[in-house]
């Protein structure tokens, strides 16, 4: 099972889970994960999405 976006490195993932964690708030790694949620989906939505294009 994988536990990661294959688009983030871990490392960089924990690190602002551990300074969240240690600083008790959680406002930089959530606006980190939301930015790169803002580009990462829709980009793999459309490349998903890419041979259904010409099945109409």
């Amino acid at each position: 099972m994988r536990t990661h976006s294959e688009d983030v490195p871990v490392e960089p993932t924990v690190t602002l889970a551990d300074n969240a964690l240690a600083n008790k708030v959680a406002n930089e790694m959530v606006e980190k994960l939301s930015e790169h949620l803002v580009t990462s989906v829709p980009e793999k939505f459309n490349k998903a999405n890419e041979p259904n294009k010409n099945k109409d």
